[in-house]
């Protein structure tokens, strides 16, 4: 098994040798229909990030993040604070208060992890559209 396995190891080497040779052989005598045809290579993304054009879009969609991502977290401090109270007051309140509060808070966090996943979705989207624009 192991020398079948080094056998065909060894003819795939030997393969991929002779297309690597013949790739450079053949680069080494340039024709005219080489010399014609030349291909370039462009990094969009390196494009996007140093044009003027590039930057004025990453911009505004670091504004849009920006101002979105401030709105989150404040909802989630406001919802981290009202969670603490709620330990605070635990020992203090009856079974039925604090497991109705505890729904309340739930169903709070459940608005919240929605709504953050709504705006991350949006700045995907609009991050996709803003790259496609640009090409």
């Amino acid at each position: 098994m192991v020398t079948h396995r080094l056998k065909h190891r060894t003819l795939f080497l030997g393969a991929l040798f002779a297309l690597v040779a013949g790739s450079v052989i053949s680069l080494g005598s340039p024709s005219p229909a080489w010399a014609k045809n030349v291909i370039g290579v462009v990094d969009v993304f390196k494009t996007y990030k140093s044009t003027d054009l590039g930057k004025a879009i990453q911009k505004n969609l670091d504004h849009f993040q920006k101002s979105r991502t401030a709105a989150l977290l404040k909802e989630k401090k406001t919802l981290q604070s009202e969670q603490n109270r709620l330990r605070k007051q635990a020992h203090s309140l009856g079974k039925n208060e604090l497991k109705a509060r505890e729904q309340k808070l739930g169903k709070k966090i459940q608005v919240y992890r929605h709504h953050f996943q709504k705006v991350r979705d949006t700045i995907a989207k609009l991050n996709t559209v803003e790259i496609q624009t640009f090409l």
